[in-house]
């Protein structure tokens, strides 16, 4: 029992050490020399073969080890299909961007996670091949495999800590959009530990204790549901916010037309293929844990040809659920992050092509767009749309008004707690551009800042430039 622990605490050790190695969005995001991409993708073939073919010299155990079989035959499979993945990202040219190298990050320590596994099953392959002089091979073997299963489960949970990052990054993102903030962002690094921790807590329970007991029972049920839940809280915040931006996207194309209507058909496509992406991802996950947490509190410590009926069924499933999951994750973080495939952006010749044809369609009364003579926009409006784009036409600043706001934000004349290196725009615009702005009658609302200005003027300019800017 010592040695098994033994094994396993080195394993656990191995498991983790990645989290010390890899800290996610720390690199610069620049992708490695080509050589050093095509030497390790023929590095990843190769390794992958070898440990595919390996166990086909050992045909003499098949006959006595079908549960072994099936899970070579699975694991196999697994490898067949997460090679090829691994070796696309892993050449893929990218500009720089810490999120793309996380993303290949995850992408391929789910790969390394099934080598893990593989080796595990050649160490007891060599086990049982042994003979009685090689009896130290006999009585290693298992435990080597152990030691290379406990550190394939151990860094999956660092894995899944890389994942919910990524997660977290992409929330952070949706949620700039929105102008919010949720506790996934405000608290993320916490969160993560939390999650990190109970899985950790559960492989524990499960490799190193071997949980028959009801009092280790109780902690593995308690870890796993804290991961659980911190898993489907990222989730369905992230679910929740590609929804919106679904909807928010389709309404833009609704009430738009011709290159914005494309951008917009183009970005909700993009949102949608996250959300199945989001959905694939989450779902697996939970299906796994909560089939792996069934099995182990109705697992009863006798043999496993003795273990209850129903238990015995949900056992065989177990494996083969684990090898789906990770395979599924592999494959959503690709798309999720636009790594393997994602719709093409509309091009600039495109839109300027819908933009002449839809320009050709007002021009000769067509209400297949908006226009000022469509009918969408309803008899009669023709005069007030122009004057709406004309109202809109007028209303350019001039430079020195633009300048007094900024030295009245530097004196804190309008916002006390003004500061340029942390204050937000949407920090400006709540708490002094539209105080400024708003109508001293409140039926009236407001109007634009800039509106303020040339009115005090009794002047309405046109702007002779265009500047624009970053919301934060």
């Amino acid at each position: 029992i010592t040695a098994s622990l033994a094994y396993r605490g080195v394993g656990t050790c191995l498991g983790i050490s990645p989290a010390l190695l890899r800290i996610p969005g720390s690199s610069s995001g620049s992708p490695p020399p080509r050589r050093k991409q095509i030497a390790l993708a023929v590095l990843i073939v190769v390794v992958a073969i070898a440990l595919s073919l390996e166990p086909l010299r050992h045909q003499d155990i098949w006959e006595e080890k079908d549960e072994t079989l099936v899970s070579y035959l699975v694991n196999v499979s697994s490898m067949v299909l997460l090679t090829p993945l691994t070796v696309t990202v892993v050449c893929m040219r990218h500009p720089p961007s810490p999120y793309f190298r996380d993303a290949i990050w995850c992408t391929v320590a789910f790969w390394l996670i099934n080598v893990l596994i593989q080796m595990g099953i050649i160490a007891r392959f060599f086990a049982w091949e042994s003979d009685e002089a090689a009896g130290i091979h006999r009585q290693q073997g298992p435990q080597i495999g152990y030691l290379f299963w406990t550190a394939s489960f151990n860094f999956e949970g660092v894995v899944f800590t890389w994942v919910a990052r990524l997660m977290a990054t992409r929330i952070k993102v949706l949620e700039a959009l929105g102008g919010g903030a949720s506790c996934v962002t405000r608290y993320s690094v916490p969160v993560l530990l939390i999650m990190s921790a109970s899985f950790h807590c559960k492989m524990g329970c499960e490799m190193l204790l071997e949980v028959t007991d009801w009092r280790w029972k109780e902690i593995y049920a308690g870890v796993t549901l804290i991961f659980l839940s911190i898993w489907a809280l990222y989730s369905s915040i992230l679910g929740a916010l590609l929804v919106h931006g679904v909807k928010m996207m389709r309404q833009e194309a609704k009430n738009t037309s011709a290159a914005p209507q494309a951008e917009a058909k183009w970005a909700a496509q993009v949102l949608s293929i996250e959300f199945a992406a989001c959905l694939l991802l989450s779902s697996t996950t939970m299906c796994n844990w909560i089939m792996k947490l069934i099995y182990v509190i109705g697992k009863e410590d006798v043999p496993r040809g003795y273990q209850p009926p129903f238990i015995a069924k949900i056992a065989k499933s177990v494996s083969v659920a684990h090898k789906m999951d990770y395979i599924v994750n592999a494959f959503s973080i690709a798309v999720l992050s636009g790594l393997i495939w994602q719709p093409a952006m509309p091009k600039v010749d495109d839109l300027r092509t819908v933009s002449s044809q839809s320009m050709r369609t007002q021009s000769t009364g067509s209400t297949a767009t908006l226009s000022p003579t469509s009918t969408r926009a309803g008899p009669g409006l023709e005069g007030v749309w122009r004057a709406k784009v004309k109202e809109l036409a007028h209303r350019g600043i001039r430079l020195v008004d633009l300048l007094t706001f900024w030295e009245m934000l530097l004196a804190k004349q309008v916002m006390p707690r003004f500061d340029p290196a942390r204050s937000t725009t949407n920090d400006v615009v709540r708490q002094v551009i539209i105080p400024m702005s708003r109508d001293p009658d409140p039926r009236r609302g407001g109007c634009a800042l800039a509106s303020v200005w040339n009115r005090a003027c009794n002047d309405a300019l046109v702007a002779n430039n265009m500047v624009t800017h970053n919301w934060s």
